[in-house]
């Protein structure tokens, strides 16, 4: 009976040795521990489904995509399949994918796909007005597909319905009720319990002038939110979708979402989207943990929280890059390229292109979006957006009406993709300036046709000089015009010269006095009161 026993041990011992040597190491985050939960997340993904160029040492690669995306989730699973997938808002606008928004839902459809638990909106979402919204949202319902949960908190439907519903706010409280939209919502996952709440921020709000919804502040409606979930329902953690961000400095204290995390020490993670930062590290404020991961699919965001008493503490954190080091996901690559025959169909048959046809050949090589945004300088592909601003303004009834146009104006934030060396399709041309839709229903922001005084343009060139530090999406591009500023002198007095570049490549002073004919694009004059909100005033264009 010993002897048997002693066998019985013996084997025992081998077997599990045998584990030991056979198993494969376990991922670097591979999770465990019952104490955990596992999170994986995007966020301002601006329709960018497939890859796309960007400039690294000189050298161009291919970043981002779905079927990239879904290879790097479906690793993160196996690894754990308990992991939640959030998503924080912004995933439409910024590519061809757009303008099949309310027709086919091919973003909202895309993050089913990926198998995203929950997401919430962003200001880009309201572009194509109540009616676009309403029809993303039905034609994504009418799909059959898998959806993520929609949450969003603090619209204020009590002030909007004391007021009486607008024919715009009543489509928005249709479609949210449709869809099922909630102030928060509740993923079991691994035998955790959690909360998982959505946020619009105040910059945001500023930020989607087509938008009819009151919202109420952030930070208090963070707080009843929590409190009522700590009351009513049995959660181990709080997670904050907020379309807020951490501004365009990041970790500086001051941004909305570090102020939400010092003010709602209720809440265990925060998500924060709509600055597009990416950060390397968290943000500890207190007991709250911020992560972002950047915009247009350049990266995975992955955070394993850790429960320490009664908090919880960010394990392990990464930024996984969505680059050509990952393989793409074939049958994901079949699931977004089912969508372009519809793209061809419903818009680019109406100016006789399709996808993929070659309408230009580029031998140079331009900076990227981000360059446009980081660095106070001209920048070559802001230039030739501007450039072609006059070049299809001056070829409209309006010039051959009113006179030729004399300048262009292409703003940082509307700037959405550059331009790779080689063949330049008619899907490249579009997602460089792509945001919007105009009156005709059709996607991209109509050229608007203003007139603006020699003096008024030398205040559009303060606010670049002055204001765009602090709002980068206000970094002004021009055609048409050049100026010179002293970095160094006081706020709203930095710009020394201005000058009238005419089409023969001459110059002459502007004439501050004088009405000069300028086209510049719907959103950007839809933005200049943030302008004059930013500069408490002291700066204002009022266009004719």
């Amino acid at each position: 009976m010993r002897l048997a026993k002693k066998i019985e041990a013996t084997l025992a011992a081998l077997l599990i040795a045998a584990a030991v040597v056979l198993t494969p190491a376990a991922p670097l985050f591979a999770v465990t521990n019952e104490d955990i939960v596992d999170i994986a997340f995007i966020h301002d993904l601006h329709s960018y489904l497939d890859g796309y160029y960007e400039s690294a040492d000189g050298n161009l690669q291919e970043v981002g995509g779905v079927a990239r995306i879904k290879t790097v989730l479906d690793d993160l699973r196996s690894d754990n399949p308990d992991i939640i997938t959030l998503d924080g808002g912004d995933f439409s606008m910024g590519t061809l994918y757009q303008t099949i928004y309310t027709t086919q839902a091919s973003e909202l459809r895309t993050l089913g796909y990926l198998g995203v638990d929950a997401t919430t909106v962003g200001n880009h979402e309201f572009d194509c007005g109540a009616q676009g919204f309403y029809d993303m949202f039905e034609t994504a319902l009418a799909s059959g597909d898998p959806l993520p949960q929609f949450v969003l908190s603090n619209v204020d439907w009590d002030k909007m319905e004391a007021e009486g519903l607008t024919a715009d706010q009543k489509l928005y409280k249709d479609c949210f009720a449709d869809y099922g939209v909630s102030d928060y919502t509740i993923i079991e996952r691994g035998g955790k319990r959690i909360a998982v709440i959505g946020i619009f921020g105040k910059d945001a709000i500023t930020t989607a002038p087509t938008c009819v919804l009151e919202f109420s502040d952030q930070v208090e409606t963070a707080k009843k939110t929590c409190a009522y979930i700590k009351a009513n329902e049995d959660v181990d953690m709080i997670v904050a979708l907020s379309h807020s961000g951490l501004g365009d400095a990041g970790t500086n204290g001051k941004s909305e979402d570090e102020i939400l995390a010092k003010e709602v020490q209720d809440l265990d993670l925060i998500v924060s989207a709509h600055s597009h930062t990416a950060i390397s590290e968290p943000i500890v404020v207190g007991n709250v943990t911020i992560v972002a991961a950047g915009c247009y699919g350049r990266y995975v965001g992955h955070v394993v929280m850790e429960q320490d008493g009664e908090n919880w503490v960010y394990k392990s954190y990464e930024l996984i890059s969505i680059d050509e080091s990952i393989q793409k996901d074939a049958d994901a690559e079949s699931y977004v390229a089912a969508f372009r025959p519809y793209v061809d169909e419903e818009y680019l048959s109406v100016f006789g292109y399709s996808w993929d046809e070659v309408i230009a050949f580029n031998p140079y090589e331009f900076e990227s979006v981000d360059d446009c945004y980081v660095n106070h300088t001209e920048q070559r592909l802001g230039d030739i957006l501007s450039d072609s601003f006059v070049y299809a303004a001056n070829l409209s009834d309006t010039a051959k009406e009113e006179g030729a146009f004399d300048i262009a104006v292409a703003p940082a934030g509307c700037i959405r993709g550059t331009f790779a060396p080689g063949n330049v399709t008619a899907a490249d041309a579009f997602n460089s300036y792509s945001l919007g839709f105009g009156e005709d229903g059709l996607s991209g922001y109509p050229l608007v046709s203003v007139y603006l005084t020699g003096e008024e343009l030398i205040t559009a060139c303060e606010i670049d000089a002055s204001i765009s530090d602090f709002m980068t999406s206000a970094r002004l591009y021009f055609s048409g015009l050049s100026f010179t500023y002293n970095p160094n002198r006081r706020i709203l007095n930095k710009v020394t010269e201005v000058l009238i570049v005419k089409p023969d490549g001459t110059t002459e002073p502007i004439d501050p006095d004088k009405m000069y004919h300028i086209a510049v694009d719907l959103y950007s004059m839809q933005m200049l009161g943030a302008v004059t909100d930013m500069s408490k005033g002291l700066l204002k264009v009022v266009p004719s």
